[in-house]
């Protein structure tokens, strides 16, 4: 057997154990258990105010450009992430600010979204 092989082996027995030991339901709650600690995260900054500090720069720097909501998101989680490092919070500190400031820009719901999701997966 050749180190793929016995890696793709490894990778179907754990597939296979823990199909037999959680449910649906139990791997959805275990991730949802997951999400607690980034919620927490995104509140102590939020509380501390760090987030709106992060969001007031992002306009100072891009606010008066064409796209300027996009490119707020995109600065603004680019710099919280450097701070949290969790998606997660990213998109709930951040995202609770700039995906209504985008729609408010003439953005789409499902625009200012994605742009939210994918700035704040990149920062």
């Amino acid at each position: 057997m050749t180190t793929k092989d016995t890696a793709e082996q490894a990778v179907r027995d754990i597939r296979r154990k823990t199909r037999k030991q959680y449910s649906a339901e139990e791997k959805i709650r275990i991730v949802l258990e997951g999400l607690r600690g980034e919620e927490s995260i995104a509140a102590l900054l939020r509380a501390s105010g760090a987030s709106d500090f992060l969001n007031d720069v992002s306009i100072a720097l891009m606010g008066r450009y064409r796209g300027g909501g996009a490119k707020v998101a995109i600065c603004a989680s680019s710099l919280f992430g450097s701070i949290s490092g969790s998606v997660g919070a990213n998109i709930m500190s951040t995202g609770a600010f700039t995906i209504p400031m985008m729609k408010g820009g003439g953005y789409r719901a499902e625009s200012a979204g994605a742009i939210e999701a994918v700035a704040s997966t990149g920062g």
